[in-house]
C-alpha cells in the first residue's frame, strides 16, 4: 500500500474548540483517516463536520473517524455524521465510524444507527 503523507492530500492539521479535537490520523490512496478526541456535543460538533468536510476535498474513496478516544458524543454529532455520510455517498465516497466504544457506542445504540455508520 503506498502511503501519501497528510499535507500532500488534505490540510487538516488539528482542529480543536473546548473538549474536543479532531486530526488526521493517516491517509493513503483512496483513505482518509480522521481521529477525533475528547468530547463532542452541540457547542462543538462543528469541527468534526468541518473535519469531515476537509478530507472530503481529498476525494478519497473512505473517511473513517476513529472514535476510540472519544469520551462523549450526543444525538446531535449523531445527525452531523448520518448527514455527512449520506452526502458523500451521492459522491461515491464511504463514511465509516471506526472503534466507536462506551458512551459513544452506546449512543449509537440508542440512535440505532451503529449499523449504517460503523458497518
Amino acid at each position: 500500500m503506498r502511503w501519501i503523507r497528510p499535507r500532500e492530500a488534505v490540510t487538516i492539521n488539528v482542529i480543536a474548540f473546548g473538549e474536543g479535537s479532531v486530526s488526521v490520523d493517516r491517509v493513503t490512496v483512496g483513505l482518509c483517516r480522521l481521529r477525533a478526541v475528547g468530547a463532542f456535543d452541540m457547542s462543538n460538533r462543528g469541527i468534526l463536520d468541518e473535519a469531515i468536510c476537509t478530507a472530503a476535498r481529498a476525494s478519497p474513496k473512505i473517511i473513517e473517524i476513529d472514535l476510540g478516544d472519544v469520551r462523549f458524543i450526543d444525538a446531535g454529532v449523531v445527525r452531523v455524521l448520518m448527514e455527512r455520510r449520506a452526502a458523500l455517498a451521492a459522491d461515491g465516497c464511504v463514511l465509516r465510524v471506526v472503534d466507536a466504544t462506551g458512551l459513544p457506542a452506546m449512543v449509537l445504540d440508542l440512535t440505532r444507527t451503529r449499523n449504517e455508520l460503523c458497518g
